[in-house]
C-alpha cells in the first residue's frame, strides 16, 4: 500500500514504526492484519469490500492516537488535488488555489510538511 506521509494515518504510521520514506515491514507485526485483506481482495478482487478491508489493515498498524506532528490540512487538500489531476497540467498557482494560500506562501508550506520542493513531488 502507499500512503501519503503527510496525511495524519502517514504520519502516526512514520511514528509507530520509526521509518523515513518507502520500508518493510516484519511480516510477524501484519501476518494478522494481511492475511485479512488478501482473503478479501481474493473473494471481492475490487470494490468496497477490499477498500474497507485495507483501511481497517492501515488502522489496526496505526492504532488510535493521533500523530504527535499534525500535518497541515492546506497541505493534505493540496496533495488530494495532485492526486485527482496528475494527468493534467499543474501549476504552482492553482494548486496553492486549492490551498487557500498565496503561491509563495504555499512553496514554503509545501516543502516545511513534505520535504520536497512541489515539482519533484509531483513529478
Amino acid at each position: 500500500m502507499l500512503l501519503e506521509p503527510e496525511t495524519p494515518v502517514g504520519r502516526k504510521l512514520q511514528e509507530v514504526f520509526a521509518i523515513d520514506g518507502i520500508t518493510s515491514i516484519e511480516y510477524t507485526r501484519i501476518e494478522h492484519v494481511a492475511k485479512v485483506l488478501f482473503a478479501t481482495w481474493e473473494q471481492h478482487r475490487d470494490g468496497e469490500a477490499t477498500a474497507a478491508a485495507a483501511r481497517a489493515a492501515i488502522h489496526a498498524l496505526a492504532g488510535d492516537t493521533q500523530p504527535q506532528i499534525v500535518s497541515d490540512e492546506r497541505v493534505v487538500k493540496a496533495i488530494a488535488y495532485i492526486n485527482a489531476n496528475l494527468g493534467s497540467p499543474l501549476s504552482l498557482r492553482d494548486i496553492s488555489g486549492q490551498a487557500c494560500l498565496s503561491p509563495t506562501r504555499f512553496r514554503h508550506v509545501f516543502v516545511e510538511q513534505t520535504g520536497n520542493a512541489l515539482r519533484p513531488y509531483v513529478l
